[in-house]
């Protein structure tokens, strides 16, 4: 069935919609994936989204395995959140404005809790993108493409002269008024 928070024409059930995420030394975790998008090909194929993988190897030259906050400004479905959360100690607070990514990023994440508990207390969604103040706005995101979400006007994606968008919208908070005085560790 459809998680409280789909919208029309969203699933997470099985098949092309989903795939294991493989991360080395931790027991595959299904993932809920677009099932025409750009990153969730991606993964569907390799397993993983090969960008999160900076993001932890600069995590550990870091911190090593020391706890600490990750801010992730625009989480998209939630590929880099997972990463972050398996292969480090880490608090992740991300944040994704998109209702369409939400949908994928909770839902992939409330599959990994069923598989992980220990993850459930380190990681924060916020449903807000995070601005120098507040306001109500659009988020315009390019079809086939959920990582390409624009506030207040569509921005195509490289080399396309016709392009199809989404709009919805959205809150945008600071920074300070989400996590108040909490020290930041690494942002992405």
């Amino acid at each position: 069935s459809k998680a409280p928070l789909a919208l029309e024409g969203q699933e997470c059930l099985t098949g092309a919609v989903t795939a294991n995420l493989k991360l080395p030394g931790v027991e595959p975790t299904s993932m809920c994936l677009h099932r025409k998008d750009g990153i969730s090909n991606t993964i569907r194929q390799l397993g993983r989204y090969p960008e999160c993988l900076k993001l932890v190897r600069e995590w550990r030259s870091q911190y090593g395995p020391q706890p600490g906050l990750f801010v992730e400004l625009g989480a998209n479905i939630g590929a880099c959140t997972l990463e972050m959360l398996l292969l480090t100690n880490t608090t992740v607070f991300a944040f994704e404005p998109s209702p369409v990514n939400l949908f994928y990023l909770t839902s992939s994440l409330w599959r990994a809790v069923q598989q992980h508990s220990e993850l459930r207390p380190r990681v924060w969604v916020f449903p807000f993108a995070v601005g120098e103040a507040p306001l109500n706005t659009t988020i315009y995101t390019a079809v086939g493409n959920g990582g390409n979400g624009v506030l207040q006007q569509p921005v195509r994606d490289w080399g396309k002269k016709r392009q199809k968008f989404t709009t919805h919208a959205i809150e945008v908070r600071t920074l300070d008024e989400m996590i108040g005085l909490r020290r930041v560790d690494m942002v992405k």
